[in-house]
């Protein structure tokens, strides 16, 4: 499970890296994408905090199994 979905958090920062961060558009309009980066930057280091019963580093510790959701800070439309 954790290495699924750290491939997954991967290749969405990678995608961001890709691409400039910054946009600026004659007339005014600027996109900022640093925020996304941070927050996603965020969530895989969530995700590997978290413990999962196919890791064998947690087995050693005998600890129970937790499930988690990433969810967004904000609500969007």
């Amino acid at each position: 499970m954790r290495a699924v979905a750290l491939e997954v958090l991967g290749d969405r920062r990678a995608k961001l890296l890709a691409d400039p961060l910054k946009v600026t558009v004659d007339g005014g309009v600027t996109m900022a994408l640093q925020q996304n980066l941070k927050g996603i930057e965020r969530q895989i280091e969530q995700v590997r905090q978290t413990p999962v019963p196919d890791d064998p580093r947690d087995e050693e510790e005998g600890g129970p199994a937790v499930a988690t959701y990433l969810t967004p800070t904000r609500c969007y439309r």
